[in-house]
Formats: structure tokens, sequence, C-alpha cells
């Protein structure tokens, strides 16, 4: 009969468990999550305020700008993927400011 001794080759190798992540590490996680999530939020207001306010101008203003009526939500959502890394400027808010 063979005998199990710590050490010997007939010992079950278990594999080493992993160690609990730091909690900085976690909630660096949970702010990383959160604030992503906040883009993508603003960036969703941002593209339906901008179909409203492309929605809001007659046919012939869209054609001046080069777009059709069934275009804008494609041209919106396109140029959201496009330019994701850009921030609006005040120059490119005044574009759609309708109140004036």
């Amino acid at each position: 009969m063979a005998t199990f001794e710590p050490g010997s080759r007939m010992q079950a190798a278990h594999p080493p468990q992993p160690s609990p992540a730091p909690a900085a590490a976690i909630w660096r996680a949970i702010a990383v999550a959160s604030r992503r999530l906040a883009q993508h939020r603003a960036q969703a207001l941002r593209n339906q305020r901008d179909v409203q306010a492309l929605s809001q101008l007659d046919d012939h203003q869209l054609k001046d700008i080069g777009l059709t009526r069934g275009q804008v939500e494609s041209f919106v959502a396109e140029r959201s993927k496009r330019c994701a890394w850009t921030r609006p400027t005040a120059s490119t808010l005044r574009v759609f400011d309708m109140s004036a």
C-alpha cells in the first residue's frame, strides 16, 4: 500500500489560488465603468438633441447642408462614431442652438 507523504509525487497538485484584488483596484474599475456609462449616456442625449434640431429644418435647409430628411438619424449616428474623441465646442453648439 502506498503512503502519501507531503511533497511526494503522489500528492495531488493544487494550483495556487489567486489573491483577491485590492480594494483600490475594485473602486478604480467601478469609477471607470461609471465614467464610461455617463459618457455613453451624454453622447446619446447629444445625438437625440442633434436629431431634433436637424429635424426642425425645412427640406431646403437640409439640402443646403447636403442631407435629406431620411438621412438625418444615420448622419448623426455616423458622425457620433467618427468623432467620438472630440468634444463639442462653443461654435459647434451654436450651430444647433435653435433658440436664436
